[in-house]
């Protein structure tokens, strides 16, 4: 993924949804609960065992600039944090190539 870069967003409101798939996070500002419950048809009245909830944080994925491609968004406390995720789930592409370029050496 060496084309990907980091994005990591100013600390903001993002919805929180737990359901089968998984937890999915999206910014308030482009999002409204009602939104959020349409696109995972969920009734609002019903207990389905999922969960919707506004929390606060850094959002942090991974982008391809100029396209369309993006890793879903993780939610964070810190900056620090966030990086520290990104680094953890996908490496730092950048320097294991300088590594692989040292070792051809």
């Amino acid at each position: 993924m060496a084309f990907m870069t980091y994005e990591i967003t100013s600390k903001q409101d993002w919805w929180r949804v737990e359901d089968q798939n998984g937890t999915t996070f999206y910014p308030c500002d482009y999002f409204s609960k009602a939104q959020i419950y349409k696109m995972h048809d969920l009734v609002e009245d019903e207990d389905e065992g999922e969960l919707i909830e506004q929390v606060n944080g850094y959002g942090a994925r991974l982008s391809a600039p100029g396209y369309l491609d993006a890793t879903e968004w993780g939610v964070y406390e810190t900056k620090a944090e966030a990086k520290a995720a990104l680094d953890q789930m996908y490496g730092d592409d950048e320097a294991e190539a300088d590594d692989e370029a040292d070792e051809a050496a």
